[in-house]
């Protein structure tokens, strides 16, 4: 699933739709979130800090992480809060270790 969202970001192009056709590019971006939400809740069981993370910065509340929430799309025209990384870099003084 992740390879084919991959895959349809790099067919689809919303950086280049952002400048002509504003529709096409939101729906492209809301099929993107929908699928990062699929893919995040299907997740949590094996990493549940990093997936809850990822549905916070969706949007997602606790109560509509689970399976039978997915049948339910996420409403259209929210605001997401600023992005932050899942997997921050690790520090950048271990470069002259070993």
């Amino acid at each position: 699933m992740v390879r084919a969202a991959n895959a349809f970001i790099d067919r689809a192009a919303p950086w280049h739709l952002r400048k002509t056709d504003r529709g096409a590019m939101e729906r492209v971006l809301a099929t993107l979130l929908e699928t990062i939400r699929v893919i995040a809740t299907v997740l949590q069981p094996v990493m549940p800090g990093s997936m809850a993370k990822l549905l916070d910065q969706l949007g997602v509340p606790a109560e509509k992480r689970s399976l039978a929430a997915l049948a339910e799309a996420l409403p259209a025209g929210e605001r997401l809060p600023p992005p932050e990384p899942l997997f921050p870099r690790l520090a950048s003084g271990l470069e002259g270790e070993g």
